[in-house]
């Protein structure tokens, strides 16, 4: 672990800069790629792993109890401080895995505390398209459809682009189906919002995706307090 803190750390720290006003996104099956969130021509870093067993046993039983919780973490006592809010036989692996993607985010921003949600949904929480007026947003999801994303390509090119200082959404804007991308389970990934220096007229554009009545999901999200 410590191992890939310092090696998105000198990512971070040698990153080239770029001037082109495009954006695209890095993805990679290492999570020495969260790191590229630092490029200018990044809106979006996916790390792509593949869940174990029983963090998803861990992630659908927490659905099951409906959990919803949203609290600050610290990059040092993130387990323990987990461990005070669940019941310590509960949830174990899963726990792990937060506090592992805690150290990491605080790590990569040189932060000492991280603001956390891990939360069950039961319908699309932000189903128009958007982009977040923050600098940056960890997302992780543990069960369930993950977040759908666009190009910043098709954005754009949308008649809405225009007046994105004035409204952040695009749910009055139709979009080409091979525009939308999508996470999938258990992908780690940091969305570059407009309030990062430099990324005013870029924001990623996503939303959450469309849920089924039968279906559930559980959320995780990390921001910069």
């Amino acid at each position: 672990m410590n191992t890939a803190n310092e090696q998105m750390t000198a990512a971070a720290l040698h990153m080239e800069s770029h001037t082109d006003h495009q954006r695209f996104p890095a993805v990679d099956s290492q999570c020495t790629v969260l790191a590229d969130i630092y490029k200018d021509d990044i809106n979006i870093a996916i790390w792509q792993r593949t869940l174990s067993d029983n963090i998803y046993v861990d992630a659908n039983a927490l659905v099951e109890q409906g959990i919803q919780l949203q609290t600050q973490l610290s990059r040092q006592h993130a387990a323990e401080e987990l461990g005070a809010v669940f019941a310590l036989e509960t949830a174990a692996a899963l726990r792990h895995d937060v506090a592992e993607l805690v150290e990491m985010f605080c790590c990569l921003f040189g932060l000492e505390r991280a603001g956390l949600r891990l939360i069950s949904l039961y319908d699309a929480m932000c189903p128009a398209f958007h982009f977040d007026r923050i600098p940056c947003r960890l997302v992780t999801t543990y069960c369930g459809m993950a977040t759908e994303w666009l190009t910043h390509e098709s954005t754009v090119s949308a008649p809405a682009f225009a007046d994105v200082d004035l409204d952040m959404s695009y749910e009055r804007v139709s979009f080409n189906d091979a525009a939308i991308q999508s996470l999938q389970e258990g992908d780690v990934a940091i969305l570059k919002g407009s309030g990062w220096q430099g990324n005013e007229r870029a924001g990623l554009v996503h939303r959450s995706p469309p849920v089924r009545a039968d279906e559930s999901r559980l959320l995780l999200t990390l921001d910069i307090v």
